[in-house]
């Protein structure tokens, strides 16, 4: 049977001429009609040019398309622009402003109200210039926290407990909770709101959140923002109270020798930061303050002044592709903030310390290089309940990986190295797994004088087991793992692997600890 093709078809019962013909015919048609792609001499009558489906460089201009079709609504730029500088296109009421290459030094804030963009020509040659104690900044209101919630799966209604929701929210306010931000559509009364999206989490009562009149999709990217010059901490970007918001694609540096941060972001939730280079500020690079559930990628927080990405009380964020390096204290310093994911860091050459996580519970830490830090490579302190894997710690100052105070954690998959003191050191430590590490010549700074796996202070009830722990170098350790006094005690060393240290392989003081299987 012959294949019955569609262009072989004729148009109708009525006319016999055939589908392609009828094309072709349209076609040379529209090509002979000279105001089919604009007039002659508009841009796009270029469009015409040569027998491709694309648009030629030159072929568009913005100025042939409406404003809906615009990427931008206005433009900043210091001639041929609507604007010549950015907080006047924000008072005008635009929402997406371009700013064009130039240096733009400011005279005031630059104020973002929520729901605006902001976006320059190349983030090397569109420089914003703070002049002194200015600031890119969005402020939202201080959250409120009193009493807790309920939330119930498959409900949007929300039952609050100890809580005025009355007087303190209102419709359209945003409330953050598990993860996710919510917009308030109904405040019923004191204890009953309705958010925009079903809650399809399990059913829970007793949850903390954060609620208020918050900044929203406030967003900035492609500019270097420089001289914020500040008697008192203060950020070159700040955002309070802000959500679902970006900074991308910035380079923040040479801000005050002794107090700007590069970017501060205080009391906001659910914001992503991706590829920022914040250096050369004169106190911390990045600093997050009680803000949740943010996501930092790709970040580079060199050569700052005290420390290059700083945590307070910021709880499930997520941090991936970091480099903390050369900062003055320390390369990345978690305190009393939980429940965060930080991996594929390098922190290398700082002052103080490489990686620091105090008080900060049930997290997760992998893939992390702390090498040649002044101090010790990866720190542990009053930390409990979390897991770190492959993170590498070669020729720190003083110890590779050092646990204070810190139980129920998991180290394992390390490379631990050339360290001038400890190679590990677990300190009042308890119930800690070290599995699986490598541990090799470590106390560079002194012969047989410290070790390369030690635990002191009354540390009890960890699990030493599977390492392989090597003494190679002219300066060996005293000890391939050593327990300081009885009072490190309970603890089970088993199958490591031990060679080359000085005094003893493996020496356990504590009467009911257990070396088992060991080479």
């Amino acid at each position: 049977m012959t294949e019955v093709l569609w262009k072989n078809l004729a148009k109708d019962i009525d006319d016999l001429t055939k589908i392609s013909d009828e094309i072709d015919a349209d076609l040379v048609e529209h090509n002979e009609d000279p105001s089919a792609h604009g007039q002659t001499n508009e841009a796009i009558e270029v469009h015409r040019v040569g027998e491709i489906l694309d648009h030629l460089n030159g072929s568009t201009t913005g100025i042939k398309l409406a404003v809906s079709g615009k990427v931008a609504d206005a433009i900043v730029a210091a001639s041929g622009g609507d604007y010549t500088d950015i907080q006047s296109a924000i008072d005008a009421g635009k929402k997406a402003i371009f700013v064009k290459r130039g240096t733009y030094s400011l005279d005031a804030d630059i104020v973002i109200p929520s729901d605006v963009s902001i976006f320059g020509e190349d983030k090397y040659d569109t420089i914003i210039d703070l002049n002194g104690d200015h600031q890119i900044k969005s402020v939202g209101d201080t959250p409120y926290i009193t009493g807790t919630i309920t939330a119930t799966n498959g409900s949007a209604i929300l039952v609050g407990s100890g809580t005025l929701w009355l007087a303190n929210l209102a419709v359209n306010d945003f409330i953050v909770f598990h993860r996710n931000v919510y917009k308030i559509t109904a405040v019923t009364d004191n204890t009953h709101i309705t958010v925009d999206i079903v809650y399809k989490g399990k059913t829970k009562s007793l949850i903390s959140y954060n609620a208020g009149t918050f900044k929203y999709d406030v967003d900035v990217s492609n500019f270097t923002i420089s001289g914020h010059d500040v008697s008192s901490a203060k950020g070159a970007v700040y955002l309070y109270g802000v959500v679902k918001s970006h900074l991308n694609n910035l380079i923040i540096k040479d801000n005050d020798l002794s107090y700007s941060y590069g970017v501060y972001l205080d009391h906001s939730f659910n914001n992503v930061f991706f590829d920022l280079k914040v250096s050369n500020n004169g106190s911390r690079g990045i600093s997050l303050n009680y803000s949740d559930n943010n996501i930092l990628s790709n970040i580079a927080a060199n050569n700052n002044g005290y420390v290059g990405l700083f945590l307070n009380y910021s709880d499930n964020n997520i941090l991936s592709n970091i480099t903390a390096n050369s900062n003055n204290n320390n390369g990345i310093y978690l305190q009393r903030s939980e429940d965060n994911t930080l991996s594929n860091i390098i922190t290398n050459h700082n002052n103080g310390n490489g990686f620091v996580s105090y008080l900060s519970h049930r997290s997760i830490f992998s893939n992390i290089t702390a090498n040649f830090n002044n101090t010790h490579g990866f720190s542990l302190v009053d930390n409990n309940h979390s897991v770190i894997s492959n993170v590498e710690c070669n020729g720190n100052g003083s110890y590779g990986v050092y646990l204070q105070g810190s139980d129920d954690n998991v180290l394992s998959g390390m490379v631990v190295r050339k360290n001038d003191h400890y190679g590990i050191l677990l300190y009042d430590s308890n119930y800690n797994v070290v599995s699986g590490n490598k541990v090799m010549d470590n106390s560079q700074a002194a012969n047989n004088t410290y070790s390369e796996i030690i635990l002191a202070v009354t540390s009890t009830y960890n699990i030493i087991s599977n390492n392989n722990i090597r003494c190679t170098q002219a300066n060996k350790s005293a000890y391939g793992i050593r327990e300081d006094t009885v009072a490190d005690d309970w603890n089970l060393v088993h199958g490591n692997t031990v060679r080359g240290a000085v005094t003893a392989q493996i020496s356990l003081q504590g009467v009911n600890s257990v070396n088992a299987d060991n080479i």
